[in-house]
């Protein structure tokens, strides 16, 4: 897993270059009429479509909704662009939402490795986006992310993210070689991170339409990296219901949650001060409290300077507990049972 986690610059180098690719090689034909784009996965070919969310949040000209379902959400329509993620190819949940935004009109484009997915999608005309294999789908994730960046960018729904990504892959190049396990504790922050959340319940708060993505990534590495309970939620709404619940179970708060607040520098000044608010309130009440900037001009790099302290600190957090990061056997079993159920 370590070496994958250090390829990232390059992971991002290639995954750049297909996403111009798509955006070169896109037309708009019949896209003049689209009402809403929909990126339909599950799991780790998901996050990138929160990812795209909150980086163009308040750029793109046409709502963005990521769906985590084999159903459809009740919209979709002939003015639905419906793009289908799955690694692998053969989840059966996008498979089958695919088939679903097929039958209602909606102009289907599927990313994947292989698998069914693109079978069905290239005998049905439409266009497959293949990504390299060999990746745990959690660690494609600049595969499953940046295509989708640059097929919005070519659809002339996004202006040109060239200098974004350039950023991004520059930051990326620091960011691995401090993150790295050649980097000691107390040089290291991934590792550092590790060691205050050890034998705690990470509790990631993200602020919405800004860090929201990264808290649900965080959230799903440190379940499947580091094999632990995590939770995640954005302000403001947290604000409104889950800050009322830290003073219950002091016995629990007090001894095993560790609050991790993600913050950026385009948080507005009201969101700063509640993030100061909330962190006055709780921090009696749990073990620990603990502010992570994110890093980097562009929206795109700040982004991606959490994800990677994310995805090397739930390493750390499995070596600490002596679990390989990398196998996920329940979810294995857990999809191979439901595959021979259907048969």
């Amino acid at each position: 897993m370590f070496e994958i986690l250090g390829r990232w610059p390059e992971q991002w180098t290639e995954a750049t270059k297909l996403a111009r690719q798509v955006a070169d090689s896109r037309d708009s034909k019949g896209l003049d009429e689209t009402a809403h784009v929909v990126v339909a996965g599950m799991g780790g070919s998901a996050i990138g479509g929160d990812l795209l969310r909150s980086c163009t949040s308040d750029t793109l000209g046409v709502p963005l909704v990521v769906s985590r379902s084999h159903l459809l959400p009740a919209f979709v329509s002939g003015k639905t662009l419906f793009i289908a993620v799955s690694y692998s190819g053969n989840t059966e949940e996008t498979l089958s939402a695919a088939a679903l935004a097929r039958q209602a009109g909606a102009r289907v484009i599927a990313v994947a490795s292989g698998g069914r997915l693109a079978a069905e999608c290239r005998e049905s005309g439409e266009q497959v986006i293949c990504v390299p294999s060999g990746l745990p789908p959690r660690q494609a994730l600049a595969f499953l992310f940046l295509p989708l960046l640059g097929l919005l960018q070519g659809l002339g729904f996004l202006g040109d993210q060239g200098a974004a990504m350039e950023e991004t892959e520059r930051l990326l190049k620091v960011l691995v070689d401090r993150y790295g396990p050649d980097r000691p504790s107390g040089k290291n922050p991934a590792k550092d991170l590790a060691a205050v959340l050890f034998e705690r319940i990470p509790v990631i708060y993200g602020v919405q339409d800004r860090t929201d993505a990264v808290a649900l990534r965080w959230r799903g590495q440190f379940h499947e990296n580091s094999k632990v309970w995590a939770s995640a939620n954005v302000l403001p709404e947290l604000d409104h219901n889950e800050v009322t619940a830290f003073g219950s179970l002091p016995e629990l708060t007090r001894a095993r949650l560790h609050v991790v607040f993600l913050e950026d520098s385009e948080d507005s000044p009201r969101v700063t001060r509640q993030i100061e608010l909330t962190r006055d309130i709780i921090t009696p009440q749990v073990a620990g409290v603990t502010r992570v900037r994110a890093e980097g001009e562009g929206r795109l790099a700040r982004l991606f300077s959490l994800v990677v302290l994310g995805d090397f600190a739930s390493c750390y957090l499995a070596l600490l507990y002596g679990v390989d990061p990398l196998p996920v056997p329940v979810i294995e079993n857990l999809k191979r049972a439901l595959a021979e159920g259907e048969e």
